[in-house]
């Protein structure tokens, strides 16, 4: 699935500027989200642009989506103005879009943030309105709520990502198993060892992992023995 996203606003148009900065905290769970929805092998375009005018903000994102003819557009912001919790906006006329938002919003109430729900977008937004493919806006919590920015700063930007990005997708990101590597020169000095086959001293090995004269003695001991 190819996903276009991006953080609200930037530096010359700026967001809301509550208890927290909307740009600053929304970049931040912009890359989580990102993170993860790479880790969940997902085709992802961050299509935030640089410094510009409001109108130029807008359209470069909408834009940019269209033009790496993405599935799914979403814009990551920060809300404000006396509430609290978490809301997904959707256009009226994307039955997909409010199915996506729904998810999302659900996603992140999971966390413990109010549920505002999926949100039919009564103004005429840009994003939602010039978007081909199904689109969101979503507000992740109210930067202006002492209680939304306590909760928002005890599960971390990772985590609201993470949300994000399950909710996005439809179904749990689980995180990568990673192989230990194998030290085998460990694993050798261990095995001989438990044979009882010394160094040149006649002297235990120890079993630090790396290869020295001693555990090459070892070593040929043991094949003379074969």
């Amino acid at each position: 699935m190819k996903i276009a996203d991006r953080g609200g606003h930037n530096p010359q148009s700026q967001g809301a500027n509550g208890i927290v900065n909307e740009i600053i905290e929304d970049r931040k769970i912009l890359a989580s989200t990102n993170k993860w929805l790479k880790i969940d092998n997902q085709e992802v375009t961050d299509v935030t642009p640089g410094n510009c005018v409001s109108a130029e903000d807008l359209k470069y994102g909408v834009d940019q989506a269209k033009l790496h003819k993405a599935d799914i557009f979403a814009s990551i912001h920060l809300n404000a103005g006396g509430g609290k919790g978490t809301e997904v906006l959707y256009s009226l006329a994307s039955t997909q879009g409010k199915e996506l938002a729904t998810r999302v919003s659900n996603s992140i109430a999971k966390l413990g943030f109010v549920n505002r729900g999926a949100k039919i977008d009564s103004r005429g937004l840009y994003e939602l309105r010039r978007t081909p493919m199904p689109a969101i806006i979503i507000e992740c919590f109210f930067c202006d709520s002492k209680i939304d920015v306590e909760l928002y700063n005890k599960v971390g930007a990772d985590k609201l990502g993470k949300a994000i990005a399950e909710g996005i997708v439809g179904h749990e990101i689980k995180e990568p198993v990673i192989e230990p590597k194998i030290n085998y020169v460990l694993e050798t000095q261990k095995f001989l060892n438990k044979l009882g086959i010394t160094d040149y001293d006649n002297k235990k090995l120890i079993e630090d992992g790396f290869t020295g004269t001693r555990t090459r003695t070892a070593l040929n001991k043991l094949v003379l023995k074969l």
